[in-house]
């Protein structure tokens, strides 16, 4: 049966793409020395930290992976090179729903956002994981803490995907609980530790100024949020000019792409990722209407991708044996390759 691997993807011609069945392959899946993630797996979030080590979010086993390249020969495969970060066994006592977005701040530390079920005691949570004591995990006491309680700030369900930290330390996350669907910014102002219910506020509601958000988030000069399944894709940045902490004027909002204007004609079906390359650049997930990994390049500097020639299929899954991709992170070494050229990482299934 179909089951989840983890694909590297390489530019090695320098054509700004990955079409060659050279430039991609499996990085990592249940084949690995280890013994990891047994005869299913469900990545459904995977994040590179600058350190260069890749955490993975599986739902089946509902846990974090912590994977490396430690011989460089272009996958974390070998022995020693994945181990399990954190699960249900953790000695902090923190119960696991569905994980379903990975970031990391600038010490270090892992953030895991989590959808669980009131039922089955699991919370809405985003928990924050650190390797106090340098053993390669955060399972030990006091190693995970609930970050951010999401029910805490918000009647019902939070049903938490993306997130992402920035630069200033600051968190946004989609909360996708409907009636509207929002993106929520998260700032410890005094330094405990924890999201207090005051340290946050919707950064931006679904429909506001236009803009359709789904699965995902991405930070490069703003924001991007892009439409996922159900209507005709898009992509807008987000700037909060006037650092009010939320988008509340059209002044803030660029519109930058759509899959019935973009000149190219190239149109996707779901999409639950996204990502800022080098170079402006960024990068969409095509899961299960194609199966691509699709590239948007401002070729003319007019401040969108709708140019001709500006949307391009990147990656194709009939030519390197994925489908339903689902998550993408770049390596930190990425953008030291050559210009244009880009290594990521994608969680997708594995074509048998």
């Amino acid at each position: 049966s179909p089951f989840d691997g983890i694909f590297i993807f390489r530019d090695l011609d320098g054509d700004g793409l990955a079409l060659d069945p050279s430039e991609g392959g499996v990085w990592f899946d249940r084949t690995n020395a280890e013994g990891l993630l047994g005869e299913t797996s469900n990545f459904t979030a995977i994040h590179a930290t600058a350190s260069g080590a890749v955490f993975a979010a599986d739902v089946d086993s509902r846990a974090v992976y912590r994977l490396r390249d430690v011989n460089g020969d272009g996958d974390a495969q070998d022995a020693g090179e994945s181990a399990v970060f954190f699960d249900a066994s953790n000695m902090s006592g923190i119960t696991i729903g569905v994980p379903s977005g990975l970031a990391s701040d600038a010490s270090g530390a892992v953030y895991l956002t989590l959808a669980g079920s009131v039922a089955n005691n699991e919370p809405d949570a985003i928990v924050r994981l650190i390797d106090l004591n340098g053993d390669g995990d955060a399972q030990d006491s006091m190693e995970a803490v609930i970050w951010a309680d999401l029910q805490a700030f918000k009647s019902g369900d939070s049903v938490p995907f993306e997130i992402i930290i920035r630069e200033d330390g600051t968190a946004l996350y989609i909360e996708f609980a409907g009636s509207p669907d929002t993106v929520r910014l998260l700032r410890d102002e005094n330094n405990n530790g924890v999201i207090d219910a005051n340290e946050q506020s919707i950064f931006i509601a679904d429909g506001a100024f236009g803009v359709d958000f789904g699965f995902a988030l991405a930070a490069d000069s703003g924001v991007l949020v892009q439409t996922n399944s159900g209507s005709t894709q898009g992509l807008w940045r987000l700037t909060d000019l006037d650092e009010s902490g939320s988008i509340d004027s059209e002044q803030e909002v660029a519109f930058l792409w759509s899959e019935n204007q973009n000149a190219d004609g190239l149109t996707i079906g779901t999409s639950f990722d996204l990502d800022a390359g080098s170079g402006g650049r960024v990068f969409l997930l095509d899961s299960g209407t194609n199966d691509h990994i699709i590239v948007l390049e401002d070729l003319n500097g007019d401040g969108d991708y709708l140019d001709a020639g500006e949307t391009k299929i990147f990656a194709v899954g009939a030519v390197h044996n994925f489908d339903r991709p689902r998550s993408m992170t770049f390596l930190p070494n990425a953008e030291s390759i050559a210009p244009l050229k880009e290594i990521g990482r994608a969680s997708c299934r594995e074509r048998v």
